[in-house]
């Protein structure tokens, strides 16, 4: 009796070990489609700015089918198993952070500071990537995004504060809740700006593209990654973006609501981090430090404090 008891747990064990592993490809594949569509509508939103014809979509697709049979070649003086690690683990973080995305189905509560690590888990594994190369390109190009790297998420740290004081909770569902009356975009515009330019930084496109410009570094961050390497950073930068442009919905923009109604919202805040890459210039590392320390931090930080001093004043609610 014992036997069979035992053999019968290990059986319902290993059956919802399969159903939760089934769930969880289930769930990659669908954020890997959407990050193609993303992909596909970024590509002909800039291609509109730059008054240029867009690929056709069968360009689009034999992209990563190429990237896929390209020969891997690794650079003689790289560190070859961080080299070859790094892009996967990029990929991998950035779709363990699409899994507490609240409509994920894995976690429809959590706290908003897990979106602060978001950003450096996924761009660690670049910095490692371009460390572990072994060129001077690809090492400059690491330099640069972590000096725009500091102040961007320093500078998150306080546009997340004043969500989190005007909801009462740190917990995503609450704030999207407390925002019933009035979304936070209203009271907190300059904030919402700054998450966009802060989210622009962390995944590295204009006007904070410099750590892979290609006309000074030669792609600088990837400079000696190609073929299916170079496809999973951008898969990864791609899927980093969306997330956080969920969870800027869920910080300004009152939630999600009904699955139509987070989509327009998520694909409005793409669509405004997509009309900055095609049409803004890239600063120097330098000036985005500079403008990160010394004007949008310091405002950040006093946005903070004015924002709790009314929330206390008027003794909690936002």
């Amino acid at each position: 009796g014992c036997a069979r008891s035992d053999a019968k747990g290990r059986d319902n064990v290993i059956s919802e070990f399969a159903a939760v592993s089934g769930k969880v490809m289930l769930f990659a594949a669908q954020v890997l489609a959407a990050a193609v569509f993303v992909r596909i509508f970024q590509e002909r939103l800039i291609a509109r700015i730059q008054m240029r014809p867009p690929r056709g979509m069968a360009a689009f697709a034999a992209e990563p089918v190429k990237a896929l049979f390209k020969e891997v070649w690794i650079p003689e003086k790289a560190q070859k198993a961080v080299y070859v690690l790094a892009p996967v683990f990029a990929l991998a973080a950035a779709l363990f952070f699409s899994f507490l995305l609240p409509f994920g189905g894995f976690r429809s509560s959590f706290s908003a500071v897990w979106l602060l690590l978001a950003g450096a888990f996924a761009e660690y594994a670049v910095l490692a990537g371009a460390w572990a190369c072994g060129s001077g390109f690809a090492f400059f190009g690491a330099v640069r995004m972590t000096a725009q790297a500091l102040p961007a998420q320093a500078i998150l740290c306080f546009v997340v504060a004043p969500v989190l004081i005007s909801a009462g909770s740190a917990d995503i569902s609450e704030i999207a809740a407390a925002q019933r009356n009035v979304w936070f975009i209203v009271p907190h515009f300059p904030l919402f700006v700054l998450y966009l330019m802060c989210v622009s930084a962390l995944v590295v496109q204009s006007p904070f593209n410099s750590p892979k410009a290609a006309r000074g570094l030669a792609s600088g961050v990837y400079a000696e990654y190609g073929g299916i390497g170079e496809e999973l950073f951008k898969t990864a930068e791609t899927v980093l973006a969306t997330v956080f442009a969920v969870f800027g919905v869920y910080l300004f923009l009152g939630g999600a609501g009904s699955f139509v109604s987070g989509t327009l919202k998520t694909a409005a805040v793409l669509f405004v981090l997509t009309l900055m890459q095609g049409s803004l210039s890239d600063l120097k590392a330098s000036r985005a430090m500079r403008l990160g320390f010394t004007a949008a931090l310091p405002f950040a930080a006093a946005w903070t404090i004015a924002t709790a001093a009314v929330v206390l004043f008027f003794d909690g609610g936002a």
